[in-house]
């Protein structure tokens, strides 16, 4: 079942079960704590285009978090 899911969504296993690690066991208000802190550190950060018109923060893609 995982094996089918990462690659549905296109990540390996180790990407999974690393970002499992990290993020998987947090509470809601903890995730909309991360969230509030990575919009604010995104306002004051100038965003610049990447490659193929991506938009970038610090050469990275920009993290698109999702949380109602």
């Amino acid at each position: 079942m995982i094996t089918e899911a990462v690659k549905t969504i296109g990540v390996t296993k180790t990407a999974y079960f690393r970002w499992r690690a990290e993020y998987g066991g947090m509470k809601s208000d903890q995730v909309k704590q991360l969230k509030h802190e990575a919009v604010s550190i995104l306002q004051i950060s100038p965003l610049r285009e990447g490659p193929a018109g991506v938009t970038t923060f610090n050469g990275r893609v920009k993290p698109n978090f999702v949380v109602s």
